[in-house]
């Protein structure tokens, strides 16, 4: 990677310095045009047909128009990092912040480790951000250095919790993205937490066990009858409505999640509103 890096320095340095344009004012303004164009070109040109098929529509009834998932507004709601809403506090609503950070070093707010969320926690209610420190997290000895900011962290929820809940966009993402409902549909996509190789714990629950009742959502209270699988552990809740469903007076959603199998869990790396 770092060859690779290195070369295509090598000759961007070459092209710059047989460019024609030798004053390098004159020349940052004309990239910066070009780099302008090319950002309107991209944004306004008619999707590719291609796009219609990279996502997995078998199992849905109704369609989602896949133009709003590339050019509609959206809003992601991740506990995965490096994402700047972990950084700047917007996602739990505190005033630990920060950036990317040697382990143990970290002043955003971090979460829980999940033996810590599986054995202990008392959420209150709330649908807490939870770790694996064993798996995720690494640390080298010698100079303290960030090695590795990008960790697949998640929501969680497990039997002994009962009814967890997550309110999306908080007041926090509501200000800090010029939050308004009308501007969005209702359509609401999971992104459920990956596992190595595809090898989950027998105890991980996901969408295909949301068919056999293993766990429950509520959106609104508004109960959710299916996630269907989009593919890539990407999956849409359907309620009463279909795929969409109302903000709150508040204008936002609040999301319930409940686990009914025994010494079970389920893990949820992010929420989109489309």
């Amino acid at each position: 990677m770092a060859l690779f890096l290195m070369d295509a320095l090598l000759s961007t340095l070459k092209d710059l310095s047989e460019h024609h344009i030798e004053d390098i004012d004159t020349l940052l303004s004309q990239l910066n045009q070009e780099e302008d164009d090319l950002f309107t070109n991209i944004t306004n040109a008619e999707l590719p047909d291609r796009h219609n098929s990279l996502m997995n529509q078998d199992e849905l009834e109704e369609k989602i128009d896949t133009s709003l998932i590339f050019k509609g507004p959206s809003m992601c709601h991740t506990g995965r990092l490096p994402s700047r809403t972990r950084y700047l506090g917007y996602l739990t609503e505190t005033d630990m912040v920060g950036g990317p950070a040697p382990y143990k070093q970290e002043t955003y707010y971090i979460g829980f480790d999940q033996n810590t969320a599986e054995k202990s926690l008392e959420p209150n209610g709330t649908m807490p951000l939870v770790y694996e420190l064993s798996k995720e997290r690494e640390e080298c000895s010698g100079d303290v250095v960030t090695v590795k900011p990008d960790y697949p962290d998640y929501f969680y929820a497990t039997e002994r919790y009962g009814w967890t809940k997550i309110t999306f966009p908080n007041e926090a993402e509501k200000k800090a993205y010029g939050y308004d409902p009308n501007h969005y549909k209702g359509i609401i996509i999971l992104h459920m937490h990956g596992c190595p190789w595809g090898k989950c714990p027998t105890n991980n629950l996901n969408d295909a066990n949301y068919k056999e009742k293993k766990w429950e959502m509520k959106i609104n209270d508004q109960s959710v009858s299916a996630l269907k699988s989009l593919g890539k552990g990407a999956s849409v809740a359907v309620g009463e409505n279909g795929l969409y469903f109302s903000p709150n007076s508040d204008g936002q959603y609040v999301i319930e999640t409940k686990t009914n199998e025994p010494k079970s869990f389920v893990r949820i790396s992010s929420f989109v509103l489309y």
